[in-house]
């Protein structure tokens, strides 16, 4: 199917069914304006998706109370804290390393007391200095 054997197409550049040049002018100037909308809301999702790609992905909250893991040291052992991480949050690698390599940070966001605390002894286990803060 071409571009002109679209029926919205046809009826802009017949000039509505009427036929008339300044209808026709106007179904055209329709068309472009039409056009000109989609491209710019294509370049524009384009856009925002390299924006989104080059920024990086946020800490996860899950959004189940008001504390926050606060990871203040890595230790001496971070390749096991690394992969406690993972295990644990569900992290894509390079979130966990970034996470561990800017010590102190926040690892882990939205958790209840009782998560919280288990959250500090399995990573105080793997060598850690954690903080449970309050947001």
């Amino acid at each position: 199917m071409s571009l002109t054997n679209n029926g919205f197409v046809n009826f802009c550049l017949s000039g509505f069914g009427l036929g008339a040049t300044p209808a026709r002018a106007l179904g055209i100037a329709i068309l472009v304006v039409c056009f000109g909308f989609i491209v710019a809301y294509y370049v524009l999702k384009f856009l925002f998706n390299l924006i989104m790609k080059f920024r990086g992905k946020p800490i996860p909250d899950f959004k189940e109370g008001p504390y926050c893991i606060e990871i203040a040291d890595a230790g001496t052992t971070p390749d096991v804290l690394f992969e406690q991480m993972l295990h644990i949050t569900g992290y894509d690698s390079s979130l966990a390393k970034k996470v561990i390599n800017n010590t102190p940070a926040i690892a882990i966001r939205g958790l209840d007391n009782e998560a919280a605390e288990d959250f500090k002894t399995i990573l105080e286990a793997k060598g850690a200095k954690v903080n449970i803060v309050k947001r």
